[in-house]
């Protein structure tokens, strides 16, 4: 009974196998064309720039020191403000300092006293003289006494004007306009003007510095490019600057201090450029990248930077031709140019202006593969007047007709 029901189930399987090998034969069906997107290159003036990384500085640096002796009777800033030049910053104990001004002066009056003693008896001994009434030698010594007396008052002048600035020492005063840091030393504590006690520090950087090293094929390139430019610009060409969470270059400021030479042990010179800081968003110590304008390249060919691909063969892109074919075009590249915050490459050859160049998509396709495609006007997207885009068009056929 179990080999009868093993043997139909068999047959069945037979049957159905039989069945299905008479229907249609399989027809492979091709996957449709891979869609992409295509431009064809833009033109723009493009200026090529310097760029290097560099630190921030700030313009001045001031160590503020006590410069007489005394206990710290007042603080009267709050760490981290910003001070201007001569705002009191600490009050040392003024008592002795104001004791000393008030025996100075005191010492002062009675010199005076002295000083017109000495010249009225100067005068009756030089009156009696002329009456042949005294001697010589008692005219000399009153001549002496009253020069002497002189000099005393003199020197007591000397010794009111150090204690009256001794005194002016007790209020210890921002050195330069800035911002403050955090005070070293609290309100109680003894300081010392013999070795003068580092209180805090004031640094200025609005303006700021931004140093940086350029090589000397670097150096040759710049010097050469401003030979170019007007004298204005020689002396202090334009230098832009961003940190490190900037998109763009947003700083702008001007060349400040060059080196006098080249540095032999580094191969390297150095450069400073000054920018303004109002908002301090820039502030000492940051790591930044700088550029300095070199040369112009005039109506250069650009395409989007994201559609230039690498292998080991070098840079290329993918174009599509009049039969929908793709194309590969080693391409030589010139400087990175931004537009409207997109990146763009200068094309230095490699294809021409009516190519249409697969800016979204190349992923999906390779070269000799077909595609269907979109084209997009990138100088309607970045804003150039259809008149400028034309003129530039009109240019180019011009330039190849006169070849």
């Amino acid at each position: 009974m179990f080999k009868n029901r093993y043997l139909f189930g068999g047959l069945t399987a037979l049957a159905m196998l039989a069945v299905s090998g008479c229907g249609q034969p399989n027809e492979y069906q091709a996957p449709p064309a891979p869609e992409v997107t295509v431009a064809r290159p833009i033109h723009r003036d493009v200026t090529v720039y310097l760029e290097e990384t560099g630190t921030t500085e700030p313009v001045q640096v001031a160590q503020v020191r006590a410069r007489v002796r005394g206990f710290l009777d007042e603080i009267k800033f709050t760490d981290g403000e910003d001070v201007k030049e001569g705002q009191i910053l600490y009050e040392i104990e003024k008592a002795q300092y104001n004791a000393a001004v008030q025996a100075a002066e005191a010492d002062v009056s009675a010199k005076k006293v002295e000083l017109e003693k000495a010249k009225i008896e100067a005068d009756r001994q030089e009156k009696l003289d002329e009456q042949s009434a005294t001697s010589e030698t008692a005219v000399v010594a009153a001549r002496a006494a009253r020069d002497e007396a002189d000099a005393a008052i003199q020197a007591a002048n000397a010794n009111l004007a150090q204690a009256k600035l001794d005194l002016s020492y007790t209020d210890v005063k921002a050195p330069i306009t800035g911002r403050v840091g955090m005070t070293l030393v609290k309100r109680g504590n003894l300081v010392s003007g013999t070795d003068a006690t580092h209180l805090t520090t004031v640094m200025q950087y609005n303006p700021i510095y931004a140093t940086f090293y350029i090589n000397e094929t670097q150096l040759l390139s710049l010097v050469g490019s401003r030979k170019e430019k007007d004298a204005d610009n020689v002396k202090k060409p334009p230098i832009d600057l961003r940190r490190q969470s900037d998109d763009d270059f947003v700083f702008q400021g001007q060349f400040d201090y060059a080196d006098l030479q080249v540095d032999q042990n580094t191969g390297t010179y150095m450069i400073r450029g000054i920018f303004p800081n109002p908002d301090l968003q820039l502030v000492p110590g940051l790591f930044v990248r700088v550029r300095i304008p070199i040369s112009e390249i005039k109506n250069a060919q650009l395409i989007p930077e994201y559609a230039v691909m690498t292998d080991q063969a070098g840079k290329y892109v993918f174009v599509v031709n009049a039969e929908s074919e793709v194309e590969r075009r080693d391409v030589s590249l010139g400087p990175k140019h931004v537009i409207d915050q997109q990146p763009f490459l200068v094309i230095d050859g490699g294809i021409e202006d009516t190519d249409l160049v697969i800016i979204q998509g190349f992923q999906r396709t390779r070269a000799g593969g077909l595609v269907t495609f979109t084209e997009e006007n990138l100088d309607k997207q970045l804003g150039q007047p259809a008149a400028a885009a034309q003129a530039t068009n009109d240019s180019k056929s011009s330039d190849t007709s006169s070849d």
